[in-house]
């Protein structure tokens, strides 16, 4: 489905509105109430911290309407933390963006992994304790129905994989059961990466706490999103210094370094090969 053109609320104001199962009488129950409105927040946190601005969000959301008629409906206003820094606009935009990207059957358009994981927890209530959820602002509104369930998890099935590094600052980590998983958090790129590793190396990542490491081993990556989402780790070096250039200063220094060939085309052939 589209967005499409709606006039009922004020700038930079946001309307969920739910529909309750025809079991519940087209009520929300509290429990699914709650996990909707976390799950539209979390969301939108996420396309508000993209490119660069981890950990700065530019707005919190205030409730200032909350009404019951069947369906049920929110209006919550973004508040600027910062006014000198406001990226409400731009989160809406992206967050239309990513719906008509998620519609699209061509697949070329290359989404965050972690926007879309949050884009799943937002849509798997759909269809089960929330017959139908809408999105509106000012100029778009959105409707996740059962149908945007089933095309997101289509869109998020297919994965590849290649051999590779990746660096970041590795911030968690758990030991806890079978698998054991950490977390980096790149200067550039994906906002993080769950990197699995077995016992053989948990010196390696208890040493690495903290710190800005190197880890190598299968990249694994969904179609949609341009980056790994996920690594099985062989093996962590730990970097004394980040020594990652700031992205301004190495933006257009090769300008010809895929030959004409469209960016997401050379980075998945370039995939391809890494992985043979």
């Amino acid at each position: 489905m589209s967005a499409k053109k709606v006039h009922a609320l004020s700038e930079h104001s946001i309307r969920i509105t739910l529909d309750g199962p025809d079991t519940e009488g087209g009520h929300v129950r509290a429990s699914a109430f709650l996990d909707a409105i976390g799950n539209v927040v979390s969301l939108l946190r996420r396309l508000d911290m993209q490119d660069g601005c981890r950990g700065r969000a530019s707005f919190y959301l205030r409730i200032t309407d909350l009404s019951h008629s069947s369906p049920t409906q929110v209006v919550m206003e973004q508040c600027l933390l910062d006014p000198e820094v406001d990226r409400r606009d731009e989160v809406a935009r992206r967050f239309f963006s990513m719906m008509e990207a998620i519609d699209a059957e061509d697949g070329r358009q290359h989404l965050d992994y972690g926007v879309l994981a949050a884009a799943k927890e937002l849509s798997e209530p759909i269809g089960r304790t929330i017959k139908c959820l809408s999105i509106s602002t000012r100029e778009s509104e959105y409707s996740l129905d059962l149908g945007f369930r089933e095309r997101l998890a289509r869109k998020l099935a297919p994965e590849e994989k290649c051999y590779g590094t990746i660096k970041g600052m590795l911030e968690y980590i758990n030991i806890h059961g079978k698998t054991h998983v950490f977390r980096i958090y790149p200067n550039v790129g994906p906002e993080e990466v769950a990197c699995q590793f077995d016992s053989g190396i948990l010196d390696q990542a208890r040493a690495g706490i903290g710190k800005f490491v190197e880890v190598r081993g299968e990249l694994r990556y969904k179609a949609i999103s341009r980056y790994p989402h996920a690594i099985s780790v062989k093996e962590i070096s730990v970097i004394e210094s980040a020594g990652a250039p700031d992205f301004d200063a190495v933006r257009g220094i090769f300008p010809d370094l895929t030959n004409g060939v469209a960016a997401d085309v050379y980075v998945r052939e370039g995939r391809s090969i890494d992985a043979e």
